[in-house]
């Protein structure tokens, strides 16, 4: 699927759920398998890839942000979880099926706050339920790149050679032009950033931004339309810069 256009986030999710069904059929046979790397390296690939069609993003974005973003469960734990529900010995209720799941996210929790991937979504998105508890809200093209780093970025470009330097060209001082410097320290965009710190109030960083959309619909869409003016900003002078060097 194209990362600017087509199906949004909830249709994509709804696909990736298709897939999700078939890969979970007869889990509790096969769950224990899935605590080898070898054995389950296909089924991961296949998830990861779902998840990253789901959030519009970058192949390069590692598996773990990428399924946070994506309002995900790992596909190992949703194994799991279907293995404990089939072991019990009764008709399953609703609360049961709640605990399990709780159970599922609290285990996503702990292995989210160990990991050494993906830290600069963790710093945006540290608590799980929070995120995955919202009623609002869908993950675009833009906003994947403001939540994992991985976008239009000089730095970024730098690291697979599209870009000949990471350092930001407005400020001219030497700096890296990633995620963090064009959105909370770059001057270029202190008009636009300076209405959403207004907005959000209090602590400036990258988990108030989230905290403060997750809160209903008009914050939600007022912080990603801020965030997606200054990302598409950034995408004409990659091309600018891209057509100078022809």
């Amino acid at each position: 699927m194209l990362n600017t256009r087509g199906p949004k986030q909830r249709r994509r999710l709804l696909l990736a759920n298709v897939v999700k069904s078939q890969i979970l059929y007869a889990a509790p046979i096969w769950s224990n398998a899935a605590q080898c790397p070898s054995y389950f390296r296909g089924v991961n690939s296949t998830y990861r890839l779902c998840a990253l069609r789901v959030r519009s993003a970058f192949r390069t974005v590692s598996d773990e942000a990428a399924f946070v973003i994506g309002s995900m469960i790992p596909v190992d734990i949703l194994a799991r979880e279907s293995t404990v529900l089939a072991s019990t010995r009764r008709t399953l209720t609703q609360l049961d099926r709640h605990q399990a799941r709780q159970s599922s996210v609290t285990e996503w929790q702990n292995r989210w706050n160990s990991t050494t991937k993906g830290r600069w979504t963790y710093r945006c998105i540290p608590n799980l339920v929070s995120w995955l508890n919202r009623t609002h809200g869908e993950v675009d093209f833009y906003l994947s790149q403001f939540l994992s780093g991985h976008g239009c970025f000089k730095a970024y470009l730098f690291k697979f050679k599209h870009e000949h330097d990471p350092y930001c060209d407005f400020c001219l001082s030497g700096v890296e032009e990633d995620v963090h410097h064009v959105f909370f320290e770059c001057p270029r965009f202190h008009r636009q950033m300076n209405q959403l710190k207004l907005a959000v109030g209090g602590v400036f960083t990258p988990q108030s931004v989230v905290d403060y959309m997750v809160k209903g619909t008009s914050e939600w869409a007022s912080t990603s339309d801020t965030l997606t003016s200054i990302l598409k900003e950034l995408r004409d002078l990659e091309r600018q810069r891209r057509i100078s060097r022809a």
